[in-house]
């Protein structure tokens, strides 16, 4: 009688040590529009008994909850959501996060085109599909704020929203689009030049581009004006009073604008090499 019972007890030991909690859950849809927002969650966890669930909903109302049954979980807002479950019986716990396993389209097959990249001054056409109609944000710089491929100009770097609806549900679903404007605000002042006749760096000029206005001045060590021009094609040519200046090193101010309305002061020197 008791070899029978010292069996029966090794066995349940067995049995006991072997058994593994494992979480698991079922949503009662994954698939979510504007006219079906709400889910409800069911705890399939095997291999034990619970005593502690713990759930994570985020993008979700509301977000979390401790129960063996959540409540009617809602998404307002589109996009693809992770759900976790934690389990515990006391001794042992698991965890299960399935990812992107709520999926919330308003306007299922609504698409904006990736985000282009454009020098200053250039345009990019925009795109959306998958709605009736199209309404974008900020209307600024837009040939038609309300066309599927409208054509923007920005001068700076900015972020249009497009909210695409389809008339036949009434779902609407906002997406975004970035235009990066690159802007090559470049200036280059030579640190020497000869006016000696030769053909070859006879004339101090201020390059660049973009400007839309330039105030060029160039002052001898006494921090006498030699030259001044807001033309950025002229250059100084090494003359002061119709006489030549003399070889030395010279001080130059270039205050400039940009088209973009970016605005700054250099200074620096250049040497006048007879």
């Amino acid at each position: 009688m008791k070899k029978t019972i010292l069996v029966w007890i090794s066995a349940l030991f067995i049995q006991s040590a072997t058994a593994q909690l494992v979480a698991d859950f079922a949503a009662s849809n994954t698939t979510l529009d504007c006219n079906s927002q709400c889910i409800n969650f069911t705890d399939l966890t095997t291999g034990g008994t619970p005593v502690l669930w713990q759930w994570s909903f985020p993008g979700a109302v509301p977000a979390s909850f401790t129960g063996q049954v959540p409540p009617a979980i809602c998404y307002a807002n589109d996009g693809f959501f992770d759900v976790t479950l934690i389990v515990s019986d006391g001794i042992d716990s698991d965890t299960l996060t399935k990812t992107a396993y709520i999926i919330k389209e308003s306007v299922p097959g609504a698409t904006v085109s990736p985000d282009p990249v454009i020098p200053f001054g250039a345009t990019a056409t925009l795109s959306a599909s998958g709605g009736t109609s199209y309404a974008w944000l900020p209307v600024t710089n837009l040939d038609d704020p309300t066309s599927q491929n409208p054509v923007a100009s920005p001068s700076n770097t900015t972020t249009y929203t497009v909210t695409i609806t389809d008339l036949a549900t009434g779902c609407s679903t906002t997406l975004e689009v970035t235009v990066f404007v690159l802007k090559d605000n470049n200036i280059f002042i030579p640190t020497a030049f000869s006016p000696n006749a030769d053909g070859y760096n006879e004339v101090l000029y201020l390059r660049g581009n973009n400007f839309q206005s330039v105030l060029f001045s160039v002052y001898d060590r006494w921090g006498e004006k030699v030259f001044e021009t807001n033309d950025e094609s002229r250059g100084w040519d090494g003359n002061y009073k119709g006489e030549k200046a003399v070889a030395g090193v010279y001080t130059y101010v270039a205050v400039l604008t940009y088209a973009d309305g970016f605005q700054q002061t250099i200074k620096g020197q250049t040497a006048l090499v007879r």
